[in-house]
């Protein structure tokens, strides 16, 4: 209860954007080893795409004695308010602080928009018990895999094969294992992830 009688919700500036992004990096690392994910996209995300993404979204911050521990982002496109990238510091999490910033977000954009949407992994049940809470019900899954690379371990043999296979550009046979480019490029369709698409009226 302290944290969040204590806890404040405001809108970030450029100055913060470096702290969110390695909060982000922080929380969704937690995510891939959770699911055996090499990486992901909001791992690997760069400073210089947040900001560019600054100029187009609202970015909040979840902020305990002027440190910031969270954050979330959404963006209006025809009468929908699109949520993404909502971070918590994994030792912050599970005190209610996720559930403040999305109703915050909403908040935002309850009397520009129609609906929220938002999507989350298939597999991330702890997610999907959040949203639902909130009162978001899937609409579709589908599968996606831009950016998404769940670990492997092939050995250099089998890595020797592919070689004459794969594009110059993508190779890499100087560990044990094999180190892939975008998933689409080699089309491994097995390791495509599956996401539930989420939405809600806006009240």
């Amino acid at each position: 209860m302290t944290i969040m009688n204590n806890l404040i919700i405001t809108k970030a500036v450029k100055e913060d954007l470096l702290i969110i992004l390695d909060i982000q990096k922080k929380a969704f690392l937690e995510v891939a080893k959770t699911f055996h994910l090499q990486s992901m996209p909001q791992i690997e995300q760069t400073l210089e795409s947040l900001r560019t993404e600054f100029k187009n979204h609202t970015i909040l911050k979840a902020s305990l004695a002027n440190t910031i521990i969270g954050s979330v982002r959404a963006y209006n496109d025809d009468d929908t308010c699109y949520i993404n990238r909502l971070v918590v510091l994994p030792e912050y999490q599970n005190h209610g602080i996720g559930k403040a910033l999305m109703k915050e977000i909403e908040n935002q954009f309850k009397n520009i928009v129609k609906r929220y949407e938002l999507f989350t992994g298939s597999q991330d049940k702890r997610n999907q018990y959040l949203y639902n809470q909130l009162g978001y019900k899937s609409f579709k899954t589908e599968k996606l895999n831009h950016g998404y690379k769940p670990q492997m371990s092939i050995g250099k043999g089998f890595c020797s094969k592919l070689w004459g296979l794969i594009p110059s550009a993508l190779r890499d046979c100087s560990t044990s294992q094999f180190r892939r480019a975008p998933l689409s490029e080699l089309e491994f369709h097995n390791d495509q992830i599956t996401f539930v698409f989420m939405e809600k009226n806006a009240e």
